[in-house]
């Protein structure tokens, strides 16, 4: 998907689809629509600020590890 910024999240679903190809079985598209769906969503996530560094999962991780 070339996401752009004049490119809507429907746009994005419907591009994906359209590179399928035509004998594409419903199971092949659902777990397309499936995958770029949870792209669009961290992307979203992501510029709202709900994202976590590697490192702060660590730090948070670190006292249950230790026990």
């Amino acid at each position: 998907m070339k996401a752009g910024p004049a490119m809507t999240n429907k746009q994005g679903v419907v591009e994906t689809i359209q590179n399928l190809p035509d004998d594409a079985t419903l199971v092949e598209i659902r777990e397309e629509v499936e995958n770029i769906t949870a792209i669009l969503e961290s992307e979203e996530d992501e510029i709202a600020g709900r994202v976590f560094s590697n490192e702060q999962v660590m730090e948070e991780m670190r006292p249950g590890i230790s026990k």
